[in-house]
């Protein structure tokens, strides 16, 4: 059994660049279409670019560390349009899923987010069914894009562990 005690929550650093090549091997295809909505085997150059190529105070990441490498990542990229708000994606390995690790990796990104004035994160999601969870807990808007169906989520981002849905 896996607990979270076990993982190491930190930043992403340039030097993750390999660990994170070989973390879609601890997702399945199921996962990958939630996040990427479609089947991901591997990472391109230039997304592995782009993921380890952070700002802060507009483009961070953090990862979850295990036994293993990485067990998740959460990443978040400051809205151009809106400073306030920023865009939000999160993958956990499989057998990490619903323990939790969203969740942690988030708390350190939300923290950063508010020093930063972000007040919101906003995630587009494929919509699930009653059984499967969400990492943020309110679906705004609603939409179809190509042969799936997907909801916006909103979250505002508080100083303490309270949040609402409210964007």
């Amino acid at each position: 059994m896996t607990s979270v005690e076990q993982l190491t929550i930190r930043p992403l650093i340039a030097d993750d660049r390999g660990a994170l090549a070989r973390f879609p091997e601890r997702v399945s295809p199921q996962s990958a279409i939630a996040r990427f909505h479609g089947a991901v085997s591997r990472l391109p150059d230039d997304l592995l670019d782009r993921l380890v190529d952070l700002e802060p105070r507009r483009r961070e990441a953090v990862v979850a560390i295990d036994g293993h490498g990485i067990a998740g990542i959460a990443g978040s990229v400051r809205d151009a349009a809106n400073e306030s708000r920023a865009e939000v994606a999160v993958l956990v390995a499989d057998e990490w899923q619903r323990q939790g690790v969203a969740r942690l990796m988030l708390r350190p990104l939300a923290a950063s987010a508010l020093e930063a004035g972000i007040t919101h994160f906003w995630a587009d999601t494929r919509l699930r069914t009653p059984q499967q969870g969400t990492f943020l807990p309110s679906s705004r808007q609603r939409y179809r894009s190509s042969s799936w169906r997907a909801a916006r989520s909103w979250l505002s981002i508080c100083a303490t562990d309270s949040a609402s849905s409210d964007p």
